[in-house]
């Protein structure tokens, strides 16, 4: 009897401990909290802080290239500071700005990059790798919908940009 009673208590004291930590408030960083209102404003921030961990920031400067016409793009990109224009056959023909997703056609459909992806000024992106992209949507289904909601309302932001207003203060 004292042995069943024993794990009960260290099963119930587990379990409470996984609760406790569940339930502390989640912290993010500056750049975090920019994506969470950029981005992601419906998403919990415990969710957001699961996502961003999936993914690496990464910073380039003033004319470099983020994305290549005609390649193949392994990942799913997020501006998060500066701006970027987008180039097809050397022709701008639209600009991106922060909270913008770039590549997101290409990982939508599995198939090469259709423009030029070049940093106007120094820009910050988070970049998230297909591969774990997926790991994650196949732990957290949900968050396949999130994000894609997400995307499509980035890419109706995005042509209603270019098709009225080609500006957009960053």
């Amino acid at each position: 009897a004292l042995f069943w009673q024993s794990a009960f208590i260290l099963i119930n004291g587990f379990n409470l401990t996984v609760l406790l930590l569940r339930l502390r408030p989640v912290v993010l960083s500056d750049l975090e909290e920019k994506l969470h209102l950029l981005v992601f404003r419906l998403m919990k921030k415990r969710d957001l802080k699961d996502l961003v961990s999936k993914g690496s920031w990464i910073e380039i400067a003033a004319g470099q290239k983020i994305v290549s016409q005609g390649e193949f793009i392994n990942g799913l990109y997020v501006l998060i500071e500066g701006a970027a224009s987008v180039l097809i056959d050397d022709e701008k023909k639209a600009t991106l700005y922060e909270g913008d997703f770039v590549g997101e056609m290409s990982f939508i459909t599995g198939q090469s990059a259709s423009a030029n992806v070049v940093s106007e000024i120094p820009v910050k992106f988070l970049k998230w790798n297909r591969s774990e992209l997926e790991l994650f949507y196949n732990r957290n289904p949900e968050m396949r919908d999130a994000i894609q909601s997400v995307l499509g309302a980035n890419m109706a932001e995005k042509l209603k940009r270019t098709h009225g207003n080609p500006t957009r203060p960053v």
